[in-house]
């Protein structure tokens, strides 16, 4: 028999446990229903006339032929939260998450924290069924710590399955306080803005704020980043199918990501440089 953290006997597995597997489980079920609620918000206020819009046209033209280059599929949702433009590629196709599945669990975990069905600091037990393939560290660990996957789809998706426009609605959530609570959401964000992984669409930004989470498994590389330009932009790019699958910096779908980074931050303005003191 389990315990809660409560000291109660449970013949369920932990609620951390159960929170990881529903949200490898299903994919992005956490971002979906994000979405519908988000669909239900009043529109947006008009943007400040102060903030420039870019030729949403010719950014796609842009990005369609960088993807159309790729030797693989590429899915892109683009999303400028203060102006509303909005421009996608294969926006609802699926896509192998890889470890960008680990964004919907986090806000899953956090969405129990503030529900109180768990804490932050409940201890979790990693079992072997639990550990699956791929670049991390899970399957070097040995059974005794606290994680669990649902192998459910793996043989077709590998750790999880969405689309472009559901990880941008879920980074735009977050972004602006609305995933969780402006608390927590910031918490995410603060674990987002400590990623060290920069070969994808960080790979030509420089200088710039960008929470942003990326994956990679054998034939997929993901990755959605939130650049704070003169204004948010929301950026999420996947891959899948591609032909190149070396585990190098110069593998091709990192190079296509990084062309796409590169091409979304320079079709906004820079933030603007603090001013300095006399």
């Amino acid at each position: 028999m389990r315990r809660d953290r409560h000291g109660n006997r449970s013949p369920r597995p932990g609620a951390w446990v159960l929170a990881t597997r529903r949200a490898c489980a299903l994919g992005l079920a956490v971002a979906a229903s994000a979405t519908a609620v988000s669909a239900q918000r009043p529109a947006a206020a008009k943007a400040p006339a102060s903030l420039a819009r870019t030729d949403t046209a010719r950014l796609r033209r842009t990005l369609d032929s960088i993807a159309d280059r790729h030797h693989g599929v590429v899915g892109y949702a683009i999303r400028n939260l203060e102006t509303g433009e909005r421009l996608a590629r294969r926006g609802d196709e699926t896509f192998p998450t890889a470890s960008l599945i680990k964004v919907p669990v986090m806000v899953t975990v956090y969405d129990l924290v503030a529900k109180g069905e768990l804490s932050l600091d409940d201890p979790l037990t990693l079992l072997k069924i639990d550990k699956v393939g791929g670049a991390g560290v899970l399957h070097l660990l040995k059974p005794g710590l606290v994680l669990s996957v649902a192998p459910d789809s793996t043989k077709k998706y590998g750790l999880g399955v969405t689309t472009p426009n559901e990880m941008a609605t879920l980074f735009a959530l977050i972004a602006d306080g609305k995933a969780v609570s402006p608390a927590a959401d910031s918490a995410m964000l603060a674990m987002l803005d400590d990623n060290q992984d920069a070969e994808l669409l960080q790979r030509h930004v420089t200088g710039i704020r960008a929470p942003h989470k990326t994956g990679a498994v054998d034939a997929a590389r993901t990755e959605c980043a939130i650049f704070y330009l003169q204004s948010r932009v929301v950026a999420c790019a996947l891959t899948k199918e591609n032909q190149d699958q070396r585990w190098l910096v110069d593998n091709e779908a990192q190079v296509t990501l990084g062309a796409i980074g590169r091409a979304v931050v320079a079709a906004w303005p820079p933030a603007p440089k603090p001013a300095t003191a006399p």
